[in-house]
């Protein structure tokens, strides 16, 4: 765990998976470790599958996390001191999903902005990824 605040703390594998499956496809290839540790983390019912429900789920705890002062917007103003640099790279995957280009994600944007990732895994469209699609993007060992 890395702490972030006295009341928050993030473990890195979490953070960087998370940006990973927020942002596009091409992030899948490149954090497949990350990724499937977040995609465990987020069947939260342990059925071996995650729903869409699920998924969103851990993109709002993540929001939660990141959003260190409390205003409903992720930005600038929420980086730590410490660990800005993991904040940074958190903070720039999630700047693509900023629809009004105000320099920061609010709440709707990252619940609205496009899931790529959960989508291209997704490979019968019915927002439920299944043992057979999660192996499917587990990285091979």
């Amino acid at each position: 765990m890395i702490k972030i605040s006295a009341s928050a703390s993030i473990p890195l594998l979490t953070a960087v998976a998370v940006t990973g499956l927020l942002i596009s496809s091409p992030v899948l290839a490149q954090s497949g470790t990350q990724m499937s540790a977040m995609l465990d983390r987020a069947d939260r019912n342990a059925d071996g599958r995650v729903t869409w429900g699920e998924f969103t789920a851990v993109r709002s705890d993540m929001f939660d996390r990141m959003d260190r002062n409390n205003d409903g917007y992720v930005d600038r103003a929420d980086r730590p001191r410490i660990i800005g640099d993991r904040f940074d790279q958190a903070y720039r995957a999630l700047s693509s999903l900023d629809a009004n280009g105000d320099r920061r994600v609010s709440r709707a944007e990252l619940r609205d902005g496009p899931a790529d990732a959960f989508e291209a895994a997704d490979a019968n469209g019915d927002r439920v990824l299944t043992a057979d699609e999660l192996a499917a993007v587990r990285p091979s060992r």
